[in-house]
């Protein structure tokens, strides 16, 4: 299913209107409409984010993990934010009976992504520090 077809499926099943799910998420109607119509996405993560816990599921259920425009959304966000996110899918699947192997699989290579992000980060933060010891003697 995509995005579109989740928010209306996940809509109808609360018996919400469009309109409250656009107020109660602090978006116009015509935007979210235009979700459901699958003529636009959230540009805001916490926007889907919203809606997934105005839904009750996950984000991960209601998103398209391999969709390119949530992935940007994402990547977008403080890495400690997606760190505690990560972890907290960690700990779901962890206690996951049905050990889905792809939802596995997406979680392990979002922690690849994030431990080379954070890699990344302490290394140029080093690179920082030893420049500017280096400026100092």
């Amino acid at each position: 299913m995509t995005f579109a077809e989740k928010c209306r499926s996940y809509r109808t099943a609360k018996r919400l209107t469009q309109k409250e799910v656009a107020a109660a998420v602090g978006i116009s109607k015509r935007t979210y409409i235009y979700y459901e119509t699958g003529e636009k996405l959230p540009r805001r993560l916490e926007t889907a984010e919203k809606l997934a816990r105005l839904f009750g599921v996950e984000l991960n259920e209601l998103v398209v993990l391999d969709d390119e425009r949530f992935l940007e959304l994402r990547k977008k966000r403080p890495v400690g934010e997606r760190a505690d996110e990560l972890i907290n899918e960690l700990r779901a699947l962890l206690m996951d009976e049905t050990k889905d192997r792809d939802k596995r699989s997406q979680t392990v290579a979002r922690l690849k992504e994030l431990c080379a992000e954070f890699e990344r980060a302490f290394n140029e933060k080093l690179n920082e520090t030893e420049t500017h010891n280096e400026s100092e003697d």
